[in-house]
């Protein structure tokens, strides 16, 4: 418990609340609940079927055992311990109090597994032991202690013992079991047991308790608290295996580890040169793991406390234990020395304020109230300090030896608990570490490797406790390597030394009467092409245009573009695209910063650029010379139509293409010749291997990216590029060119692919290659059904379109698609703020090297140091990264998965939030074809609001759908609002144009009340009126954000079951937390929920009193 961590630090005596010894009460009816009792009296109304609250212990006794003495001491103990016999009223209010039985029988039940096989014998009374700690427990009827005998032999038992929380905690099993061994010795030696009178009982101290917080000191304590933590009470961003459940259940598993006492001593030493004590060092080393695991430079993490720093306390059985929230504020720059320190002077500070009781804190400062995870902290640290392993206890004729805890059961997300351990022989002592975790959120190899890498914490700490956080490696040489050279490291391919026009030319050379272009009624042959763009190059070479000269290229989609493009190429020069349809001020800008002196276009397009002949504006404006392809072909129609000689190297520019930039200002990424030969190299490989000439039809502007690839790309690798009129999202004409001209391939992003996907039929598409936005689950499915490949690519502009990729192939069930493997000759890197690698699993910013890398930002050196960064995991001086500005983190099969934007974090009420985890969610919902999650800013805060397209339009979808979200997402993750849409607005590339998404409208209230209440509505609000003592009851705010509390929960739960004459499960308060939603609920669905709640609980206390079919094969007896 937390007193472990006090060492030297603390070598002074513990605050003893008040000098006055505490008072016993007179015993003349029942009594009210100490504070933690009240908080566990809460958590059993809200789950009252949960065996989350128990805690156990069992016992190995070796040697001839008296099963009559056993019971006798059970007897004592329950004699001398009121709270052993304590059941607990429910008043009409919702709250408890204690009812103190003078006699209650607690039966030891003995069950005899001696018919079974040695192995049968210990897995039976493993699973025994896990029922019996898991089975709940009924407050009101008790009893609250279960004990029970596993006969394995004639001397060799096993004591199991469960007990509530409510009258409980870990220091009272050790009582318990030290004190039955005292009675035990007693009862078969015949003499009166040796145990110090009790001045007082934990009644006592539970009245006494809450008369001296009430009496200032709570104030004082809390007044520190909140100080100390601050308004905002963020969530602990663990990497997650699952997405988080809306309701947590408990359920647990343990990684067990160990850590030797060389390194323990080392540590231990390290604390001593710094006045702390080992358990200090330990939760140092383990908020650095935190901090390098999540990023977050402001942690909490849960310690145990046992407050019992009273000594009328030391000796009693009851709820005493309390929960410290500790807030550590660090950086990576920090040494571990320096969080070592930071660490011990909270300790210090925080043993002064350690009574206030860990609901009262909740209460106060008001976190956001979920099922989902534990409010204020989600980690929790517990230090122990000395302990002979096994706690063996010797009595005359028996060896009573502790066995590890059945249960798992956990109610934070993650828990660390060490035990220093000594050998007995002189050795050197160790630590005895396990992990317990969250089921529902994590793997097992997760926790296996996250142990392993606080031991390299703790290893780097011990050998430099002055270095900083951020440089320590915490992967271990296989890992290391398994990122570095197998994950992260893309096949090593020759490379041509060619140029893209190279492979072009080769190509005609090959099949000059093939046909390269196809548009609408007009095509051209390789040869033709090939003419054309000799003739414009030749032309434009006399113009000047050679090596890293950029032309200026801005038509529609046609011939002329074709031409446009491959004659450039030839030239020796590097293309532009500047799209027409863009601001006049934008195409200012692209002109001025690109420098480029020619701009190629067409005669219909001049009015886009009618300004560059006026008077330029102050600050912008160049003016290139203009020729049009069409209205200006007859100039170059009379130069030769043979190659040019080649005067570019793959280290030359290829193009110059514009992406928006953070000023407001575009920033146009260079890129080579090699680096674009590559991406074209893999995107036709599949093709080449198989022989098979693609048929690729264009379905984006020049001005995208990914278009380079599918015009210039397609005529590199032989295939027919067929540029419909239009653009995609021009659908009746996209949709002839499908049906007329038969293309193998599509390029586009998902936005866009919904948009045809309806119209994808009767097709001849055999891949689908989708990038620029996540690919969700339902368009992954429907790709698969319709035999469909489907490639994700991902990769900035900055580095040649495509970096990595990942194949589904048709008919596949995968739905869950990753960004995938990087691309041959390209390495990709997961780092975090220090720029480490960071484990599978663990967010970090994605970084891009290898051949895939541009030159920069053209006329930009500054934006170019800032994201074209020095490479330091490259073998080769001078290499270099691209820091994407993308969140990304490796699943365990070395395929990535994109998070997000680095700089687009989202966050409600101090939650980090993915929104396509909420996407994914609305598109489970049958009919919804296309879903968007966004954040708006509104009179509260921020809000989540969601966008769907779908085909149901019955009754009220919006409702339907948040009811569907609340079944598997925590409520912090539900949109205040969704809107439905006929369909989703794109940008001219294909993409969700979220500028063009509606505002919500407005929801139909007076003063901020909801007019026109139903009468269940009305019902609530008078309830909840009554209970929170306001005026006015709001029916779209939540129960806890208008100051209710849990106390205050219970009495509204109890009051609508009385009033409705129907029970419902407390929870159900938690999951509808507002009038509007209970109300829909219990109009809806509690009528139903009213029928099964007694059978269920019946069936819940049923298996507390029995643990299975097991005593029809086993004898069975109570002494």
């Amino acid at each position: 418990m937390f007193d472990g961590l006090f060492g030297q630090e603390c070598s002074g005596s513990m605050p003893t609340s008040n000098s006055a010894l505490i008072p016993r009460v007179a015993r003349d009816g029942d009594f009210p609940l100490s504070n933690a009792q009240a908080r566990l009296w809460f958590f059993w109304h809200l789950e009252p079927q949960s065996g989350a609250y128990g805690l156990s212990r069992s016992a190995r006794l070796k040697g001839r055992l008296n099963e009559v003495a056993v019971q006798q001491s059970v007897d004592a103990l329950v004699a001398r311990h009121e709270l052993l016999r304590t059941t607990f009223v429910e008043c009409a209010d919702g709250r408890g109090l204690q009812h103190i039985h003078a006699v209650f029988s607690i039966p030891l039940e003995v069950i005899d597994l001696g018919g079974l096989s040695e192995a049968d014998r210990e897995a039976e009374a493993h699973r025994l032991a896990a029922a019996d700690a898991s089975a709940p427990f009924d407050l009101t009827t008790g009893p609250l202690l279960r004990v029970k005998l596993l006969r394995l032999g004639d001397e060799d038992h096993i004591l199991l013992v469960t007990l509530h929380r409510i009258i409980s905690d870990r220091q009272s099993l050790d009582i318990l079991f030290n004190e039955f061994a005292v009675f035990y010795a007693a009862s078969i030696q015949g003499h009166e047991p040796r145990l110090p009178e009790q001045s007082i009982q934990y009644v006592d101290y539970a009245v006494w308790q809450r008369a001296w917080l009430e009496a200032g000191e709570g104030d004082r304590q809390l007044a520190y608290w909140r100080g100390k933590l601050g308004d905002e009470q963020p969530l602990l961003e663990l990497p997650l295996d699952h997405p988080r459940p809306a309701e947590q259940n408990g359920r647990g598993a343990i990684h067990l580890f160990a850590i030797d006492g060389d390194l323990t001593e080392r540590l231990r030493h390290i604390g001593q040169s710094r006045n702390a004590s080992l358990s200090v060092v330990l939760l140092a080393a383990f908020n650095g793991l935190l901090y390098r695991y999540t990023g977050q430079r402001d942690l909490r993490v849960g310690v145990p406390v046992t407050n019992r720093h009273r000594p009328e306390t030391k000796d009693l059985i009851g709820c005493f234990a309390n929960t410290l929230v500790l807030r550590t504020e660090l950086d990576g720059h920090w040494s571990f020395t320096r969080l070592i320190e930071a660490v011990r002077d909270t300790l210090l500070e925080a043993r002064d304020y350690q009574d206030l009781p860990f609901e009262q804190l909740v209460q106060a400062l008001q976190p956001e109230r979920s099922l989902s995870h534990s409010p204020l902290f989600q980690v929790q640290f517990n230090s122990v300090s000395r302990r002979v392993p096994g706690e063996l206890v010797e009595l005359s004729d028996l060896l009573i030896e502790g066995v590890a805890e059945a249960k798992t059961m956990i109610r934070v997300d993650l828990s660390l608990d060490i035990v220093e351990t000594a050998t007995g022989n002189g050795e050197q002592e160790g630590l005895s570490c396990g992990l317990t975790y969250a089921e529902d959120l994590f793997d097992a190899m997760t926790i296996e490797r996250l142990a392993s890498h606080w031991r390299h914490v703790l290893e780097a700490l011990a050998d430099a406790p002055d270095r900083t956080i951020g440089s320590v490696d915490i992967l271990d040489a296989d890992e290391r390597r398994q990122i570095l050279e197998e994950w992260g490291c893309g096949e090593s391919v020759p490379q041509s030394g060619k140029c893209l026009h190279e492979l072009i030319e080769a190509q005609v050379r090959e099949q000059p009467d093939a046909v390269a272009v196809l548009y609408e009624g007009q095509s051209f042959t390789y040869g033709e092409l090939n003419a054309k763009a000799n003739q414009l190059a030749h032309h434009l070479r006399e113009l000047g245009v050679g090596p890293d000269v950029l032309v200026g290229i801005a038509v529609e989609p046609s011939l002329d573009m074709v031409i446009g493009l491959v004659g450039i190429l030839k030239a020796g020069g590097a293309y532009v695209p500047l799209d027409p349809n863009y601001p006049e001020d934008r195409l200012a800008y692209m002109i001025e910063n690109s420098g480029i002196g020619l701009l190629l276009t067409q005669e219909p397009l001049l009015g886009a650029f009618g300004w560059l002949g006026r008077e330029p504006k102050p600050g912008i404006g160049s003016n290139p010379m203009i020729f049009c392809l069409d209205r200006d072909w007859l100039k170059v129609s009379a130069y030769p139509t043979e190659d040019l000689p080649n005067i570019t190297n793959p280290q030359n520019l290829i193009y110059c293409i514009y992406t928006s930039g953070s000023t407001g200002r575009p920033k146009g990424a260079d890129n080579y010749h090699a680096s674009f030969v590559n991406l074209v190299g893999w995107y036709f490989s599949e093709s080449e291997r198989a022989h098979r000439k693609e048929r690729v039809i264009l379905a984006s502007s020049l001005s995208f990216d990914l278009t380079q690839k599918n015009v210039l790309g397609t005529l590199a690798a032989g295939g027919t590029l067929i540029v419909p009129l239009g653009t995609l999202m021009d659908t009746d004409h996209f949709v002839a060119a499908l049906t007329r001209f038969k293309p193998t391939r599509l390029n586009c992003t998902p936005s866009a692919y919904h948009v045809i996907s309806k119209y994808v039929t009767e097709h001849t598409l055999s891949l689908v290659v989708l990038g620029g936005e996540p690919i969700d689950a339902t368009l992954a499915a429907h790709l698969s059904k319709q035999n469909i490949d489907l490639m994700n690519s991902y990769g900035p502009t900055e580095c040649a379109d495509v970096a990595i990729s990942y194949l589904n192939a048709a008919g596949s069930e995968q739905t869950d698609i990753p960004l995938g493997k990087p691309l041959p000759n390209i390495q990709i890197y997961i780092l975090d703020a220090d720029l480490n690698l960071v484990p599978a699993g663990v967010a970090g910013e994605l970084y891009i090297a290898g051949i895939s890398l541009g030159r920069g930002y053209h006329g930009r050196p500054d934006l170019t140091a800032e994201r074209f960064i020095a490479n330091p995991f490259a073998k080769e001086t001078g290499a270099r990264m691209y820091r994407t500005g993308d969140l990304a983190r490796w699943r365990s099969d070395g395929n990535v998965d994109y998070i997000g934007r680095v700089d687009h974090q989202v966050k409600i009420r101090g939650f980090r939030i993915e929104l396509g985890e909420i996407e994914a969610a609305l598109l489970r919902y049958e009919g919804v074809r296309e879903a968007i999650v966004l954040v708006r800013d509104a009179a509260g805060g921020k809000q989540l609001i969601g966008y769907v397209v779908g085909a149901d339009e019955r009754g009220d979808l919006e409702s339907r759908l948040r009811n569907h979200l609340k079944s598997s997402l925590p409520d912090y993750m539900v949109p205040a609002r969704i809107v439905v849409l006929e369909k989703m607005p794109l940008t001219v590339n294909g993409k969700v144009d979220r500028q063009r998404l509606p505002a919500p409208k407005p929801l139909i209230v007076s003063a901020g009340f909801a007019t026109n209440l139903s009468s269940t509505q009305k019902l609530l609000v008078e309830i909840w009126r009554e209970v929170l003592g306001l005026d006015a009851v709001p029916a779209e705010v939540n129960f806890f954000d208008l100051g209710g509390n849990s106390l205050q929960l219970i009495a509204v739960h109890a009051q609508i079951e009385s009033k409705l004459q129907r029970k419902f499960p407390l929870v159900t308060l938690f999951q509808h937390s507002t009038i509007t939603d209970l109300a829909h609920f219990l109009d809806n669905k509690g009528q139903e929920v009213s029928s099964s709640i007694d059978a269920a609980r019946a069936r819940a206390l049923q298996r507390s009193r029995s643990l299975g079919r097991f005593q029809q094969k086993v004898g069975r007896k109570t002494p």
